[in-house]
């Protein structure tokens, strides 16, 4: 709180004074911002002849994002400049500044740009001759956002997916699981080019291979060598195409009684192994672990999948075996590791900060939120809820699953709302959220 409230007393000094004629109380009339902006003023509407900007020296990223947001200069337009200010002291900060003087936006890198400019889509009209005039100051409250894909899309879809969320200023989207390295010439270009596309909007992505090369079988311990080596080159292969972040996928398997430990063992070490060979690679890379028992709380039970039933089924896990699992990624797994967790249920309608702590202590890090629960929200056409409004300061991120159908109307509304909640959760209001999703949704389709 006081953070926040010291923010607040820097605004009136970072941005050109104005007038403005309506307050946060009437920021459900259209165009307002979603994500809820932490600090807004909002003011009347102004016209405008598009935007009057010089870019001769900014980034190509920078140069593309304005453009794809702005269009492209016009002498005539309102005055648009970027600014670097100390008083941004985050990269994913930003202030804009909407008023008769012009806009103008304040960052410190190019992410913060990159979400001004998805502030400032949202504030123009739908043919674009006019802008509300806006006072933000804005940062987000979950630093890592993301989503799933949760089928093997086409190259298309994922690149739609990628604008729909960089609109909403999320920043992760996480590939499904593939072990193939025998990708067409085309399949190569089109994976490439998704790569960039998202890193052109600020998206990290996230390939989710399976351990070491087989679904589920090969990734029973133990392990040898060979098994390392084709996990390393399954890897590798994904590298040279643009990828940077990997999941090991250990998820969906079924550990036996008193096997916890060892089985711990063996993934925490894999998970190292393949770790160190692309650090060795990037210092950029970083490699994440989706754990077998990736459900439940330490007093209760976990939740495994067990696939030599069929179908498969989801069981309990022992909780004396999922805890000697996890205690091996405590002692064993490199700290920069993230670490998925679902809740206390494979599906957790609800999640508290205190079962959240209970997981960091015992893998000694904060877990990585991994939300099942939007398939059913998807499936029922509602907002998020059951997730505290405090509970980024209790996991290191957000995962939801599954993003697909991304021309489905009522799945890009549930997008909206969950990307209001990670955004500025303290704000989030569920009961109020889904009208402004449809709002949202409806307008932004029809913007350039």
């Amino acid at each position: 709180m006081t953070e926040r409230f010291i923010r607040g007393l820097s605004v009136a000094f970072l941005l050109p004074a104005c007038i403005f004629a309506a307050s946060n109380a009437r920021a459900e009339n259209w165009p307002f911002v979603l994500p809820t902006p932490q600090e807004v003023t909002y003011g009347s509407m102004m016209n405008t002849a598009g935007f009057n900007y010089d870019s001769s020296t900014w980034s190509t990223k920078v140069r593309g994002l304005v453009t794809e947001v702005c269009g492209a200069s016009n002498p005539g337009g309102c005055p648009l400049s970027i600014l670097t200010s100390a008083t941004i002291d985050q990269d994913q900060m930003y202030a804009l500044s909407v008023s008769s003087l012009g806009v103008k936006i304040y960052k410190r890198a190019d992410v913060g740009i990159a979400y001004a400019l998805q502030s400032l889509r949202c504030l123009r009209t739908l043919d674009g001759t006019q802008v509300k005039c806006a006072s933000i100051r804005d940062w987000p409250s979950f630093q890592v956002r993301g989503m799933i894909s949760g089928t093997v899309t086409p190259e298309g879809g994922k690149v739609n997916w990628i604008n729909q969320m960089a609109g909403l200023k999320m920043n992760l989207f996480m590939f499904p699981y593939s072990n193939r390295t025998d990708l067409s010439p085309q399949e190569r270009t089109a994976y490439t080019g998704v790569v960039t596309h998202a890193g052109n909007h600020c998206m990290r992505l996230l390939a989710q291979l399976g351990l070491p090369a087989g679904y589920p079988d090969a990734r029973i311990p133990p392990f040898d060598q060979a098994d390392y080596d084709e996990m390393i080159r399954i890897y590798t292969y994904y590298y040279n195409l643009g990828a940077r972040e990997f999941t090991n996928g250990l998820d969906d398997m079924y550990i036996p009684g008193g096997r916890g430990a060892n089985w711990g063992y063996y993934h925490c070490l894999a998970t190292n192994t393949v770790r160190k060979v692309m650090k060795a690679l990037s210092p950029s890379c970083v490699v994440w672990m989706t754990p077998t028992p990736y459900a439940g709380l330490p007093t209760t039970h976990y939740w495994g999948h067990d696939t030599s039933v069929n179908p498969p089924v989801d069981r309990q896990i022992l909780a004396a075996d999922g805890n000697a699992y996890l205690r091996q990624a405590r002692s064993m797994l490199n700290t920069d590791v993230p670490i998925h967790w679902t809740g206390p249920d494979v599906f957790s309608p609800s999640v508290t900060n205190a079962q959240a702590d209970a997981i960091a202590k015992m893998i000694g890090r904060a877990p990585f939120f991994w939300d099942n629960d939007v398939i059913t929200w998807e499936t029922n056409k509602q907002p998020l809820t059951g997730r505290p409004p405090d509970f980024w300061q209790h996991v290191s991120g957000y995962l939801g699953n599954k993003a697909y159908g991304y021309d489905d109307l009522s799945k890009q509304k549930v997008l909206v709302t969950i990307a209001d909640y990670l955004w500025n959760p303290e704000a989030y209001n569920s009961s109020t959220i889904w009208d402004k999703a449809c709002t949202y949704v409806a307008s932004q389709r029809q913007l350039p």
